[in-house]
């Protein structure tokens, strides 16, 4: 397929943690040891936004080159290249599947559900859906935070909700398949200038945040059929 036409067709991408680390997708290495994987990125056009963690088996997992969930600029230029990097990249998260937690009372945070496994969620910043919702969402929060310091989230939920309600996606809690909720959604950029205003920092005006919603694909990687989605889905973005 062209990869023009590979960027316009998926939205997003949703691949349990185990199997990219067993067999990582295109333009990604893993070196898998006891207890322990390394994950690098060799392609420009993949961008990672992941801190290291410890998956539920208890391996521990790093990023060599990651910018990590939140990433910070300090002038306009370097939010500029970022921009234009995150419009035009595969990005890559880590999510988390977690249990329900029923209760009784109303709360305006919901209490968070142990976890019971980890997603890569991917999404194709050169999908023109994509890119376009990013760009109203960057650009709105520029506009209004001129001279201020500000972090800008944005949030998944909503596509990881449709997709579950969709698919009735479940995930195994012991022997058990549940259908999960999903907590660590999101992505942020946190511009923080010597020149910035601190005032509205301080007091949350300038904390900002915006909804990316699109359709998601489930992969898998595992026989070949599956590999060939996958491959297929990162061929825009690896020359």
């Amino acid at each position: 397929m062209d990869p023009t036409m590979a960027a316009a067709k998926f939205d997003m991408g949703l691949m349990a943690i185990e199997d990219f680390l067993r067999t990582p997708p295109p333009g990604i290495k893993t070196e898998n040891q006891n207890g322990r994987s390394t994950v690098t990125c060799f392609s420009d056009t993949i961008c990672l936004m992941m801190d290291d963690f410890v998956a539920i088996s208890g391996r521990r997992v790093t990023f060599k080159n990651s910018f990590g969930r939140v990433t910070q600029v300090k002038t306009i230029l370097e939010y500029a290249e970022l921009r234009k990097k995150l419009l035009s990249s595969l990005i890559l998260i880590l999510v988390a599947a977690c249990e329900k937690v029923t209760d009784g009372k109303r709360k305006k945070k919901p209490k968070e559900g142990k976890v019971l496994r980890h997603f890569v969620l991917m999404i194709n910043g050169k999908n023109p859906r994509i890119r376009f919702k990013m760009e109203q969402g960057l650009n709105s929060v520029l506009s209004s935070v001129t001279c201020e310091n500000y972090t800008v989230k944005i949030d998944l939920m909503d596509a990881l909700v449709k997709f579950t309600e969709d698919t009735q996606f479940t995930v195994l809690d012991g022997s058990q398949s549940v259908i999960p909720t999903w907590q660590s959604t999101t992505f942020s950029l946190d511009y923080d200038s010597d020149a910035g205003c601190e005032f509205a920092y301080w007091f949350g005006f300038s904390k900002r945040k915006f909804p990316l919603r699109g359709q998601i694909i489930h992969l898998k990687n595992k026989s070949s059929e599956e590999k060939q989605k996958v491959d297929e889905f990162f061929g825009a973005f690896i020359p």
